[in-house]
């Protein structure tokens, strides 16, 4: 039994590719059963060698029994040569000062001292760094050094979670709700943390240190009913193994392990959609991302809805707190059947801009800070001058020259050629303004720039940024658009002015 337990984590950890050849390891050591076994399993599978393994133990300081069980660690490591390095944490006065669960401190402290170890393993403190030292160093009250390693390197962090920790989590998210990510459990690896111990139930486990005659110690708050975790244990998987099939917990896992799969494919897919979709990064730090509404509009729904999620995660830098109706909600918006602005966890705002769809960081709403953004321009323009628009981020140059028996007449977006006669004088470049009119065909039809702009399908939000050529409330030319059906060269154009607009900075 012993021996085929070992050889099942040995195989697990070389189809995932947990540990390269001679790469060291940080191994997390409660006392408890499951990181007893991982403890003795990676010795044996590593051979042993010096130097190979460092067990980390933290004391959380919320239990009596924490201190004896720290010293069972201690001498578990000396009986197989294992280095060890014991660090005593205030988790509750962390958790009273963030405002969080002792249980999340916990973690967070476990995690944040594994790492300090990994990226130092000669000594504390000097291996945390600076954001560890200065988030978690107050709570420290006392660190037991160890011994050191002979040399600086960086080391994979092994965690003992099993093939139950995956099924308890996996009914946890899907109680609470969740997509397919949250039902693919525990990741077996993660950046440098490795789970080696995912592939075996807690009962193979408990088997495996019988038959090798380990003791471990039993944490008795994991017999109490006052985590959720502990219920769906003690309650829900208990019935589902006795009472339903005994192998619940291995097809939860290994369901599990085929949506790790699926997820995978899906992320790529989602990350081609989102790229496709996108049609800017933000230029202004409260707009985080404008997204094409036609083409989401055209995915399928269930990828469309990823992409939706995505877009949130760039925009906040986490997932924390975004919910199914969160997502349901952004669909509406996005069909143009909800309100025009949407609020959203993590001071994310959403709104819906003609034909994109946007995400803003701001307290207030967005209509306000977009007119806060919009910062007007007005100066003269007098052909022959280069003018320099910081404010607007535009530089413009023009020049004219008699006309040509065949001219060239540049059709390009920013270049544009104007009869010179008719700009002459009195004209200006400045951002659009409510009134603006323009000439749209040759019978001299005028057209407002709203109207111009709407049936362009320019966003609400650059609007009041369009920078225009203009005499009055009479535009001639809309940078990046087209010039006034009046303004274009003829038969009777003796001069013409060829006018070119670029960003500033090129």
């Amino acid at each position: 039994m012993a021996q085929t337990l070992r050889e099942k984590v040995k195989n697990y950890m070389s189809r995932q590719e947990m540990l390269c050849d001679n790469e060291p390891v940080v191994a997390g050591i409660s006392g408890g059963a499951d990181s007893v076994c991982l403890l003795d399993v990676l010795s044996k599978i590593l051979d042993g060698k010096r130097g190979r393994i460092l067990a980390v133990c933290v004391d959380h300081g919320l239990r009596q029994a924490a201190a004896g069980e720290a010293e069972y660690v201690r001498t578990l490591c000396e009986e197989r040569s294992i280095p060890l390095r014991i660090l005593r944490w205030d988790v509750a006065a962390c958790a009273s000062d963030r405002g969080i669960t002792t249980e999340e401190a916990g973690r967070l402290i476990r995690y944040a001292s594994f790492e300090a170890c990994a990226k130092s393993p000669e000594g504390y403190p000097g291996g945390l760094n600076k954001v560890i030292e200065e988030n978690l160093r107050p709570y420290l009250r006392t660190a037991d050094a160890g011994k050191a390693f002979d040399k600086e390197t960086s080391y994979k962090i092994a965690v003992a979670h099993n093939a139950n920790d995956t099924a308890e989590t996996v009914l946890f998210h899907l109680f609470r709700g969740t997509g397919i990510k949250g039902l693919t459990g525990i990741p077996a690896k993660r950046d440098n943390i490795i789970r080696p111990l995912l592939c075996c139930t807690r009962e193979e486990i408990e088997r495996y240190l019988a038959a090798e005659g380990i003791e471990f110690c039993t944490d008795e708050s994991n017999l109490e009913d006052v985590y959720t975790r502990n219920r769906i244990r003690h309650h829900i998987l208990r019935t589902a193994t006795e009472e339903i099939n005994e192998k619940a917990v291995e097809h939860i896992a290994q369901m599990s392990e085929q949506l790790v799969l699926a997820e995978g494919v899906l992320e790529e897919l989602t990350k081609e959609d989102y790229e496709d979709c996108l049609v800017s990064n933000g230029s202004k730090e409260v707009l985080s991302q404008s997204l094409s509404a036609v083409k989401l509009k055209n995915l399928q729904p269930y990828r469309r809805q990823r992409v939706l999620r995505k877009a949130f995660e760039e925009s906040a830098g986490t997932l924390k707190d975004l919910e199914y109706d969160h997502i349901m909600a952004l669909e509406r918006l996005t069909e143009g059947r909800d309100a025009k602005e949407l609020s959203l966890p993590c001071g994310i705002k959403a709104c819906l801009d003609g034909e994109r769809l946007e995400f803003w960081k701001t307290e207030g709403s967005i209509l306000e800070e977009k007119k806060r953004q919009s910062v007007p321009v007005d100066v003269p323009f007098t052909v022959g001058e280069e003018v320099l628009l910081n404010e607007a981020g535009w530089k413009v140059s023009s020049e004219w020259h008699e006309r040509k028996k065949e001219e060239y007449i540049s059709g390009e977006q920013y270049t544009k050629c104007l009869d010179y006669d008719k700009i002459k004088v009195g004209v200006r470049l400045r951002t659009a303004l409510p009134g603006d009119w323009l000439v749209i065909d040759r019978k001299g039809k005028k057209q407002s720039l709203r109207r111009y702009l709407i049936n362009e399908k320019v966003p609400v939000s650059e609007r009041g940024r369009v920078l225009v050529l203009a005499k009055e409330d009479h535009v001639f030319w809309i940078v990046g658009y087209r010039i006034g059906e009046d303004v274009k060269i003829t038969d009777t154009t003796e001069k013409v002015c060829t006018i070119r607009a670029e960003k500033a900075g090129k």
